[in-house]
């Protein structure tokens, strides 16, 4: 997962793969240990994701907290998925 500078996000599935953009869906659920996120990928699909505190860097973790508790279009539970 990469962070750019306009608060979006890249994702990669496997080492050494291309990041490519994608889009955040509602749905996703912040805590201080525990975070999930959902998105959709250029081609369609949709991706949950479950992140634990200790699977990523501390400023990574709290950059995604950050964009997903902040993200108006994430975080308005209106916005269809």
């Amino acid at each position: 997962m990469m962070f750019m500078g306009d608060g979006s996000i890249r994702v990669a599935d496997t080492p050494g793969a291309e990041f490519r953009p994608v889009r955040i869906l509602p749905g996703g659920i912040v805590h201080p240990w525990l975070t999930t996120l959902r998105y959709r990928e250029e081609a369609g699909r949709t991706v949950q994701v479950i992140v634990a505190v200790d699977s990523i860097g501390d400023d990574d973790f709290r950059r995604l907290r950050i964009l997903l508790r902040w993200q108006p279009s994430v975080s308005d539970a209106g916005v269809p998925p």
